[in-house]
């Protein structure tokens, strides 16, 4: 099984979807936006926080290495930020509480500190999470990571959801947000929605899973689909835990720009090709579904027709209609 999926054949199933669904019927206060599926506003050519490149990379150079444990000791904290700063990793992700601590430490390396706000659930209201920010980046944060709230999702509120990102990004006043999905319990079209209206409401990228509990990691679906509903207008992260150099890459190589990992072991030294714009992933999966298409015709011949001459039905394999 290959380690990149067929992109293309993810598009071809998206839009099957939103045919069906047409995404707009849900509610007649969507956000500005919302219904039209895209970003509406203009973006920068390359979000930021993005480095796109074709060639190798160094994966410490894309990780973001998360501390959100409740119960972590000033002296977890500063191993944690020492190991971030041996390894050179992007970033350091903390709770609120942790933020002037860390930057204090780290002030002399080039590892960045980012916020979480609203962890694990976002349940939080709107001006409650925008003064969080605020004083994330007060207390020297470089960007914050809101969680969005569960149950909006869940309930597509997504005039809900507009109005908890718009807070934080009029808090964060020019500074950086990511906002974060828990993906394991939105449908395919409720992560399109939700990932267009992070977009529209100023957010500088989507990320997938919070790392929190059993289905808190971000699935390569999910990445995949957050990478084709925001295009290369945003940076889409993953939630990755405790995973592998091969896992790291394999998010990489289907969309994701940053992976968050809670240990660094040997990750970070491992090279490996880079996030990449998404016309090259897409020329990329078609070319190896190619090279592919004689073996696995041989292999897996073609279904049969249902009966009734019934066009076969579409469907997503990945995302649940309710909470797992």
């Amino acid at each position: 099984m290959s380690d990149t999926l067929d992109l293309n054949k993810l598009a071809d199933q998206l839009a099957s979807g939103l045919a069906r669904e047409q995404l707009g019927d849900e509610s007649a206060e969507a956000a500005p936006g919302a219904a039209a599926g895209a970003l509406s506003g203009a973006r920068e050519a390359v979000p930021r926080g993005v480095n796109f490149d074709s060639h190798d990379i160094r994966l410490g150079d894309v990780l973001e290495h998360a501390l959100l444990n409740a119960a972590a000791t000033p002296d977890e904290v500063d191993a944690h930020c020492d190991a971030a700063m041996s390894a050179r990793v992007a970033t350091v992700v903390v709770s609120p509480y942790w933020v002037a601590h860390c930057a204090e430490r780290l002030a002399e390396s080039d590892v960045k500190v980012t916020s979480a706000v609203g962890f694990p659930f976002g349940m939080l209201p709107p001006a409650a999470k925008a003064s969080q920010a605020a004083l994330a980046f007060a207390h020297g944060a470089t960007e914050v990571e809101s969680i969005a709230p569960v149950g909006v999702l869940r309930s597509r509120d997504w005039r809900g959801l507009y109005d908890d990102v718009e807070a934080v990004v009029r808090a964060a006043d020019g500074a950086q947000v990511t906002v974060t999905l828990e993906t394991s319990r939105l449908t395919p079209m409720e992560m399109l929605r939700a990932a267009a209206i992070v977009g529209d409401a100023g957010a500088d990228a989507v990320k997938a899973g919070t790392g929190f509990g059993q289905h808190g990691l971000a699935r390569v679906e999910a990445v995949a689909l957050l990478r084709l509903a925001v295009g290369d207008d945003l940076g889409v992260k993953a939630a990755a835990g405790d995973c592998t150099a091969a896992v790291a890459f394999r998010l990489i190589s289907n969309g994701a720009t940053s992976i968050a990992v809670n240990s660094l072991a040997a990750l970070a030294q491992v090279t490996g090709r880079g996030p990449r714009p998404l016309h090259e992933l897409m020329q990329a999966t078609l070319a190896h579904s190619r090279e592919q298409a004689p073996r696995e015709a041989v292999q897996h011949p073609a279904p049969q027709s249902p009966p009734n001459n019934v066009p076969p039905r579409v469907t997503p394999a990945w995302g649940t209609s309710h909470s797992r």
